[in-house]
C-alpha cells in the first residue's frame, strides 16, 4: 500500500495509508480502532483520507466530510467472504472463531453518507468481483465500482499496472 499512496500523492491526491496492528483472530475491534483515529484526525484537519479497511458507522466520516473511502478488492460481506474462504480464511482471522458476521459486516454499515470509490480487478482469484458489485449495488448512488479488466487482487494497489491512471482520475483532486 505504500507504493500506492506514494503514487497517489505524486499524482496530486491527498492520501491517508493507515496501518493496523495485527492482535490476531477476533481482534477486529481493535483494528478498526486502529483505523478509525486517523481517519477522525483527518476529517478535522480538513484532509481527505484514503482508506483500505472499512469502518463501523460509528467511525465513518459525516456527510459533507472531504472523504473519499475507498476499497481495493472489497468483500460485499463478511459471510459472502466466509463462503469464498479468501486468502488463508481471511475472515476466520479477523472475526475469530466462530465469526461474528454482523460485527464488521461491511454493507451493514451502509449508507456512509459520503462518496466511495471500489477498485476491483477483473480476475481477482482471491475475492471474486461479485462481492464489490453486491456491495456497489448496495451502496446506490453514494459508491462507484472502477472495475479493472484483466487485473488480479494485488494489481489494483500496483501504481506500475497500465491502468494505474483510471485509478487516479477516479479520484478528486
Amino acid at each position: 500500500m505504500a507504493a500506492l499512496a506514494v503514487a497517489l500523492t505524486a499524482a496530486g491526491r491527498i492520501t491517508a495509508n493507515v496501518e493496523y496492528r495485527r492482535l490476531g483472530p477476533g481482534a477486529y475491534r481493535q483494528l478498526l480502532d486502529d483505523v478509525r483515529r486517523p481517519r477522525a484526525a483527518s476529517t478535522r484537519r480538513s484532509h481527505p483520507g484514503i482508506p483500505r479497511a472499512a469502518t463501523s458507522r460509528s467511525g465513518s466520516p459525516r456527510a459533507g466530510a472531504p472523504e473519499l473511502p475507498s476499497g481495493s478488492a472489497p468483500s460485499a460481506t463478511s459471510r459472502a467472504a466466509a463462503r469464498e474462504r479468501p486468502g488463508p480464511d481471511a475472515v476466520r482471522e479477523f472475526l475469530g472463531d466462530p465469526p461474528d458476521y454482523d460485527a464488521a459486516d461491511a454493507a451493514r454499515m451502509l449508507p456512509l453518507g459520503v462518496p466511495q470509490l471500489l477498485v476491483h480487478g477483473t480476475r481477482d482469484d482471491r475475492i471474486p468481483i461479485e462481492h464489490a458489485r453486491a456491495y456497489d449495488d448496495r451502496a446506490g448512488a453514494e459508491c462507484r465500482l472502477l472495475k479493472l479488466e484483466g487485473a488480479d487482487h494485488f494489481d489494483v494497489i500496483d501504481p506500475r499496472h497500465p491502468d494505474f491512471a483510471k485509478i487516479v482520475d477516479a479520484l478528486p483532486r
